[in-house]
């Protein structure tokens, strides 16, 4: 196995790491995006929103 290993880590790419809070940013825009579109906010509104959202889980 380690012989294996050894013989493709050549052909492997490096892993990325995705920065703190990144797999949230799909879900609150998400959020954001159905309150516009449902009546629930206006747009600059859910861009306030979206923008502190996604500063507090990026920080």
């Amino acid at each position: 196995m380690l012989a294996f290993m050894d013989s493709i880590k050549g052909d492997l790419s490096p892993v990325v790491v995705p920065p703190k809070g990144a797999m949230e940013m799909e879900d609150i825009l998400k959020r954001a995006t159905d309150s516009v579109l449902f009546g629930k906010a206006q747009p600059d509104a859910a861009a306030k929103t979206f923008l502190t959202e996604a500063d507090n889980a990026l920080s």
